[in-house]
């Protein structure tokens, strides 16, 4: 098992999570941020490869066998399955900034008033797609838990773009009202018109989507899983050929 660096309480991004979901320090305990372990988090991550999309990565330092591992050894803390952010939320002069503290949401205006907070053009298209390739990644995972949950970077030279994704495990089998297939912070789709809308305003949007039409998700995990050295030999794949089956359809829809 790698020893990576962990990403503790005192990185940006957790100060503003711990911040907007009222985390209170515990005397006593170690400064590392920490949530109980997911394995579609990993899934997650080895989907945003598909398109190469900015992605922080959980890092399993304790998994099945690994009872006795980094933390255990560094903390004398044994709590079980555990996964640790990793140092990628880190970039040098970068400040990580939440929804709610950006002017422009609290006053109502969409992605396009965002984007026109940034300094170049460039900047402007990359924002606008970075979004796109989030929704197109949410909509095939079935995100249900990027409602005011996304992160924004502004760079020493003024650039502004999203943060790398995360939190991908309230997807895939979250339960949600049916009427609604996927929200974000700007955009809500609650029918497949409303994605068709969307592709006719940014045809990007419908690109992205196309990425993972005829995707695999069974052979995708088995690659995660071989990847990491995990043993997913009393895992049960079913659940996830059904999601597949579901999500594919949904993606035809939108795109015929």
């Amino acid at each position: 098992m790698k020893e990576f660096e962990i990403l503790t309480i005192n990185t940006p991004v957790v100060r503003a999570t711990m911040k907007n979901q009222g985390i209170a320090l515990v005397k006593g305990m170690p400064e590392v941020y920490h949530k109980e372990f997911d394995i579609t988090e990993f899934i997650g991550e080895k989907l945003a490869g598909i398109r190469n999309v900015r992605s922080a990565h959980y890092i399993p330092i304790c998994f099945g066998e690994y009872k006795k591992c980094l933390t255990d050894a560094k903390y004398g803390n044994d709590r079980g399955n555990i996964r640790v952010g990793s140092p990628n939320f880190k970039q040098k002069g970068t400040k990580y900034v939440f929804v709610f503290d950006i002017p422009s949401y609290y006053m109502g205006k969409g992605l396009k008033d965002l984007a026109e907070q940034c300094p170049t053009e460039e900047n402007k298209t990359a924002l606008i797609n970075e979004h796109f390739e989030m929704e197109a990644l949410d909509t095939y995972m079935g995100q249900k838990d990027r409602r005011a949950n996304i992160y924004y970077e502004y760079h020493p030279n003024g650039e502004i773009h999203l943060s790398r994704m995360f939190d991908y495990e309230n997807s895939m089998f979250e339960e949600l009202k049916d009427e609604i297939y996927y929200l974000n912070d700007f955009h809500e789709y609650h029918t497949i018109d409303d994605y068709r809308r969307m592709i006719d305003k940014y045809p990007q949007f419908g690109c992205y989507l196309g990425s993972y039409v005829g995707i695999d998700l069974v052979e995708q995990i088995k690659l995660m899983a071989k990847e990491r050295g995990f043993d997913l030999s009393s895992f049960d794949m079913e659940p996830y050929k059904i999601f597949n089956e579901s999500t594919q359809k949904k993606l035809e829809l939108i795109l015929k």
